[in-house]
This record gives structure tokens, C-alpha cells and sequence, in this order.
């Protein structure tokens, strides 16, 4: 079973949300990841639709990180000034987000994948 992304200390009961409630879940071809992970609950054993799922996650994190990634440049080009100041905090505080995110999904990934070699 896939650990909770919210960890121990969170109440039991609803769902893990793997993005911020205010954005998105996706967009264009992540999106239709997650919706043939959804297809094959009930027609595929557990332990694959977990990997279809972390496999999916793993794909919109990497995205995600290079998106923030990518928004550093123009950042770096702005004139010295209030604007450039905020704009370089929030990309710096949302790409540590993002680092831990990724490195969270890859871990329960390589986690999964390493469980499914030893066990069968």
C-alpha cells in the first residue's frame, strides 16, 4: 500500500490529494495517465495499480520540477527591484516544495518496484 504523502501524524480517513486542492490535478497527457491507472482498478492486481499510479505521479512531479526549474531564468532577467525579489522568493519556496515532492514519489516508486522484484 502506498504510504499516506501526508504523513503519519495526519488524521485517518479521506484521501491522500497529491496536488494542491487549488490547482489542478493535471493537464493534457498527465491527467490521462491517472485515468487509465483509474481503469485498471478492479482488472488489475493491486501491487500494478499502484505502480501505474506512482508511475504517473512520478511523470507530473518531473514535470512540475522542471516547470519551476524553467521559471528561474526569467527571473534572473528582471531588473534588481521589489518585483524580482518576490518572484525569486516564490519560485525558491515552491521548487524545495517541488524537490521534496519528486523525491517522495521516486522513493515510494524505486520502494514499489524493488518489493514486486523480491516478492515475485
Amino acid at each position: 500500500m502506498i504510504p499516506d504523502p501526508r504523513g503519519p501524524d495526519h488524521p485517518p480517513g479521506g484521501q491522500a490529494r497529491l496536488c494542491e486542492p487549488s490547482r489542478p490535478a493535471g493537464g493534457g497527457d498527465r491527467s490521462k495517465l491517472l485515468e487509465v491507472a483509474g481503469l485498471l482498478n478492479g482488472t488489475a492486481d493491486e501491487a500494478t495499480v499502484e505502480l501505474a499510479v506512482l508511475e504517473a505521479v512520478v511523470l507530473a512531479e518531473t514535470k512540475d520540477h522542471a516547470n519551476w526549474r524553467l521559471l528561474q531564468s526569467p527571473t534572473d532577467d528582471l531588473p534588481e527591484g521589489e518585483a524580482r525579489d518576490a518572484f525569486r522568493a516564490a519560485v525558491d519556496h515552491v521548487e524545495q516544495e517541488e524537490d521534496e515532492h519528486l523525491a517522495w514519489a521516486m522513493s515510494m516508486w524505486q520502494q514499489l518496484v524493488m518489493a514486486q522484484v523480491k516478492g515475485g
